[in-house]
């Protein structure tokens, strides 16, 4: 994967604070608001902390009596893409392409309540959700908690044919019922929570190492791609169910 996905991921957002900005020396009116740290923010039924392009928190914005949320975080979430058309001074909004899953497997995910929103501009990655039948071999073998319900793996897909293999596991997406959590995140460290409900608790398990020689473009490529889903969640989303 290359460096060029993430590039522009990132164009459209330098294009609305440069432009937009230099528009806005002569039209823009200074007002008095208040940053409110402590408005939360659920979307279908999981908290979530804003985020700019580099991953830091945001906060949202109270100006009398209106809330005020960042775009481009929030446009992401709601599966939306986001860019700056300087020449007629607006922002564009449009709905994104996203990966497809089979039916077995979309019924899997709707069976324990999840699934993702993968954009299909996302090179080298692909998202392979774990039959039942091959989650209790997990189990068995000792690969996995005895507790989990539903696993996912997300893929990093190599470009160096000389490797003779097809890919790695850049993270996991592990399910578990709401009653089991208190005991599996004893020994879930580093395990990130993508969100829960009444049933099920939704986390993600981060590739600690990168399996390629430092300096090579699939080094450079796993990278990059486990550090861009983890800013995004994963592109989990919530069925409700």
């Amino acid at each position: 994967m290359r460096k060029s996905w993430a590039a522009a991921g990132m164009t459209a957002a330098l294009l609305v604070g440069i432009t937009a900005g230099a528009y806005a020396t002569s039209n823009l009116k200074e007002i008095k608001a208040f940053l409110n740290p402590d408005l939360k923010v659920d979307l279908n039924g999981a908290t979530f902390t804003l985020k700019d392009e580099q991953g830091n928190d945001l906060v949202p914005i109270t100006y009398e009596g209106n809330t005020y949320l960042p775009l481009r975080d929030l446009a992401q979430r709601l599966d939306l893409s986001v860019a700056w058309d300087g020449t007629n001074n607006k922002v564009v909004l449009k709905n994104k392409p996203y990966m497809e899953f089979s039916g077995e497997d979309e019924a899997l995910l709707e069976k324990y309540g999840y699934g993702f929103r993968v954009p299909r501009w996302l090179e080298n990655v692909m998202v392979s959700v774990i039959p039942e039948e091959n989650v209790k071999t997990s189990i068995e073998e000792g690969r996995l908690d005895k507790r989990a319900q539903s696993l996912t793996l997300i893929h990093y897909m190599i470009q160096d044919e000389n490797l003779h293999r097809l890919h790695d596991v850049v993270a996991r997406i592990e399910v578990y019922k709401k009653e089991d959590w208190p005991e599996v995140k004893k020994t879930a460290a580093g395990a990130e929570v993508l969100g829960e409900n009444d049933r099920y608790v939704y986390i993600a398990k981060k590739a600690a190492e990168n399996p390629y020689e430092p300096g090579t473009l699939d080094a450079e490529g796993f990278g990059d791609l486990r550090d861009w889903l983890d800013l995004h969640d994963y592109y989990f989303t919530q069925s409700g169910k």
